[in-house]
């Protein structure tokens, strides 16, 4: 007999220069070291012009295989027990609504046929359709977080759009009616179980492929890999380094969406007199961030002080770095120090402090703390394998999978979920 699926489920395209889809793939590579996993996602658009999804092949990514395309983002290969399905084909890619039908359709012929075990989302616009499934099928749905929007008075930091109100609606009305919720952190469980205390609630932090130890000689350079926007706090780092009494330290970034975003960064390096110190570096696959930051002295998450960095946020480069061996020098947030441990694994310092982040670049650099921390920094990255993300989420879709309840239609409705 067939073992029945895992299904996950994605919003975004995949593949894309995006956290989130390091974060799915990795995930559902996790899941499928404990059972069969489908990972449905949303294909990417074909090419037009000079708008390729892989800018150092000039691959037209559609043409490739999911299986080359898995190990282009992870560098390992796919496991048969994994498959995925992209949705959508030539210029059919289907808007958000068209995504979470064909989805439902095809996870309710799945579940029809009893090839089903449990179904994941982290996308707050499929929760009805995933309530809906739950109720007709008889199968133990779950969302996974990477944000917060029900209650948008801890949200000091996002406007009250239209778009942000129904995401807090969606989440208030179905959340009760799933049979679990997952989270990354333990600060962020904490707001899920004051809201929803008859709903479980587990953590399953953010994973890794595997550990390296850090090679070559090391570098008197810090790495930022990310995104430029402002509330990264990737300013504070170039004001920091501006600022170090040790002006031949140097910084690697690898990031920025666009070119509109690293130009204004780039005029930021100009005015501060950085440009013989920081070094841009645009979207490269994640398997090949390694191979660059392997020679630096620390990893950076410089975060700004926001609800969501405080909170809710899971940085996949605090992995990255440790993955490497690398201790991180980051901001001190409740978020990171599910992560960092202060001393251990790096430094922790005042969000927004561009000279404590200054005294802790030189520090670390004139210290070889890099050097002294990398024993403890790759023991402490050994926790947080995909596998093992995978693991504490099959156990508690396990201990869920007895205690199903379908009294009621989601939402009260005695048909399917409309759009």
């Amino acid at each position: 007999m067939e073992e029945k699926k895992i299904v996950y489920v994605h919003t975004g395209v995949w593949p894309t220069p995006s956290p989130s889809i390091v974060f799915i793939t990795g995930t559902a590579y996790g899941l499928s070291a404990h059972s069969s996993t489908a990972l449905i996602v949303k294909s990417t658009p074909a090419p037009s012009g000079n708008d390729m999804a892989e800018p150092d092949s000039r691959i037209n990514i559609r043409e490739k295989t999911e299986r080359d395309i898995f190990r282009s983002i992870t560098g390992v290969d796919m496991p048969d027990r994994l498959e995925i399905l992209r949705i959508g084909g030539g210029k059919d890619i289907p808007g958000n609504g068209a995504f979470f039908r064909r989805t439902y359709g095809q996870v309710g012929t799945w579940a029809s046929e009893h090839r089903v075990r449990a179904v994941i989302t982290r996308s707050i616009g499929f929760l009805p359709y995933l309530a809906w499934l739950r109720h007709r099928f008889r199968i133990p749905c779950f969302f996974e977080t990477h944000d917060f929007f029900s209650d948008l008075s801890v949200r000091t930091d996002l406007k009250k759009t239209p778009g942000v109100i129904k995401k807090k609606m969606l989440e208030r009305l179905f959340l009760p009616r799933l049979d679990g919720i997952i989270c990354l952190t333990g600060v962020q469980a904490e707001f899920y179980r004051t809201l929803y205390p008859s709903v479980p609630v587990t953590i399953a932090p953010t994973g890794l492929i595997g550990t390296v130890p850090p090679g070559g000689v090391p570098d008197k350079k810090v790495c930022y890999i990310g995104s430029l926007d402002t509330h990264k706090g990737v300013g504070t780092l170039l004001a920091a380094l501006a600022r170090t009494a040790d002006t031949g330290i140097k910084l690697l970034i690898i990031g920025g969406k666009n070119d509109r975003e690293k130009h204004e960064f780039r005029k930021l390096v100009h005015l501060l007199n950085l440009n013989d110190r920081v070094t841009i570096i645009s979207w490269i696959h994640h398997r090949d961030i390694g191979s660059l930051i392997k020679t630096c002295m620390a990893g950076v998450v410089p975060l700004a002080d926001t609800p969501f960095n405080r909170f809710f946020t899971s940085p996949l480069k605090i992995l990255d770095y440790l993955s490497r061996g690398i201790a991180v020098i980051a901001s001190d947030l409740p978020s990171v120090r599910a992560y960092i441990e202060d001393g251990r694994h790096g430094i922790l310092v005042e969000p927004g402090n561009v000279d404590s982040l200054a005294q802790a670049l030189d520090r670390f650099c004139a210290g070889n703390l890099r050097e002294t921390m990398a024993p403890e920094v790759l023991k402490h990255a050994e926790r947080f394998l995909w596998t093992t993300r995978g693991a504490r989420i099959m156990d508690f879709i396990r201990n869920c999978e007895e205690g199903v309840s379908h009294e009621h239609p989601p939402g009260g409705r005695r048909s399917g979920p409309r759009t």
